[in-house]
């Protein structure tokens, strides 16, 4: 086997150049490991560009991980990421939209480490803290009526030089955070193994409902993403290094020191686990609250054609939705209303971070994510009509909901070849929402 690796940036190219000698078995698993090492590397490094090659009894397998654009890229703790979502889950079937393509991580604060004796008799005199961060990937901050399913966890864990520190203190999901707090209940993925284009995590669990409940049809899968970045500090060093010595006594000792300081870590994630989580969970609400104002609409709508005393208009209404009565006009009303919500769109601006969503905040005062998803979601003050994406249009609704009755009267009366002004006014927002929700 010969492998080329060649990483440049805009100075200063380096090209390492492999050669081997292994059973075709081994060579794959060996293929497969360092393609994973590099994937990983490179998204903590958005201005570097990665030319992977191997070159196998001739057959050639080659793949490049460009830098990212500056909007494809967001900063954690001073160290740069790769937001972009494809790196990180499996796209869709073609044609599926995609609400926003980049993550918007929930960054914790640092947590000091407990060092055990062993690292310190092994020479190592720094300090070392942790410093947590969780987003949801695909964002779907755009589409705040797009029902959503977290069925899975995906955790990345970094050294202080920005490599990759798999662990198996990680694989256990209670080590991180407690999942039935926010209804969850989670376990290790047996085999998730690499997936082609994806970069691999050091562990991944999945989730469950705790109540059982279903997943609702036409639900977005979303994949909760934990980033574990490690901080080294030396006060005999200005600036710190962690060098090759420095990383591998780390590296030897991960399980120790993650295993001292198992609290604190739980803590820490914790944190940035309930800030991402009660975005969510605020979501939810707001789509419990649309869906419970919709069957009042479609209620208010069947009530007011069947109750007519002018076949003229309800025959008018019938025919601006193509329906022959008025339960049919209820099921065509209450698909296309289910399906323009749905389909309500945000502007890009709303998945815009106003600055660095901390997980912690003073006592008495909402979490900072919280206080930024308010704004993304559906308002809580909203009334149902404008909610479902309506516009001003409920307006005149409310405008016209007192005169029915009146208009009835006088239909009633004996007017019943001429339509009355009310009648006339709903007939108008019928048509009105039929051209809408088309």
């Amino acid at each position: 086997m010969a492998g080329t690796l060649f990483g440049a940036c805009s100075q200063s190219p380096s090209m390492l150049l492999l050669q081997a000698e292994e059973e075709p078995g081994e060579l794959q698993a060996a293929c497969q490991a360092l393609q994973s090492f590099i994937h990983r590397v490179s998204l903590l490094r958005p201005k570097m560009r990665f030319h992977y090659c191997v070159n196998v009894q001739g057959a050639i397998s080659a793949q490049t991980y460009c830098e990212a654009s500056q909007a494809g890229v967001c900063v954690l703790s001073g160290t740069e990421l790769v937001a972009d979502w494809r790196h990180y889950i499996q796209p869709g079937p073609p044609g599926t939209p995609v609400p926003c393509r980049k993550l918007h991580p929930v960054l914790g604060c640092a947590t000091r480490l407990l060092l055990p004796a062993a690292v310190a008799e092994a020479g190592s005199s720094g300090e070392l803290s942790l410093v947590p961060a969780a987003a949801l990937c695909p964002c779907l901050r755009p589409l705040p009526n797009q029902p959503a399913q977290l069925n899975t966890v995906s955790v990345f864990c970094y050294d202080p030089a920005g490599l990759p520190l798999p662990a198996t203190f990680l694989r256990d999901p209670a080590h991180l955070a407690d999942w039935e707090r926010h209804g969850y209940v989670a376990t290790p993925d047996p085999g998730p193994g690499p997936k082609e284009g994806l970069a691999r995590p050091d562990a991944c669990y999945l989730l469950h409902r705790g109540s059982g409940e279903a997943a609702e049809p036409g639900a977005q899968p979303q994949t909760l993403l934990l980033f574990l970045l490690l901080r080294y500090a030396d006060p005999f060093q200005d600036p710190p290094v962690c060098d090759a010595r420095t990383r591998q006594v780390l590296v030897s000792h991960v399980e120790q020191i993650l295993g001292c300081s198992a609290g604190a870590v739980r803590e820490a994630v914790q944190g940035v686990v309930d800030a991402t989580l009660e975005e969510d969970a605020h979501r939810q609400r707001s789509q419990r609250q649309l869906c419970q104002a919709l069957p009042v609409v479609l209620e208010a709508v069947s009530s007011v054609v069947s109750s007519s005393t002018s076949a003229r208009f309800r025959r008018a209404c019938l025919q601006s939705w193509q329906v022959s009565d008025t339960p049919e006009l209820v099921a065509a009303l209450s698909g296309a209303l289910t399906g323009v919500t749905r389909r309500r769109r945000l502007p890009h601006s709303s998945c815009t971070d106003p600055g660095p969503p901390w997980a912690g905040s003073p006592p008495g005062q909402p979490p900072l994510q919280e206080e930024a998803s308010r704004d993304i979601g559906t308002p809580r003050s909203e009334p149902a009509g404008e909610a479902a994406g309506a516009g001003p249009e409920p307006k005149q609704s409310r405008r016209a909901s007192g005169t029915p009755e009146q208009g009835q009267s006088r239909d009633g009366a004996g007017s019943s070849q001429d339509l009355s002004q009310a009648d006339e006014l709903w007939l108008q927002e019928t048509r009105s929402l039929s051209e809408w929700a088309s």
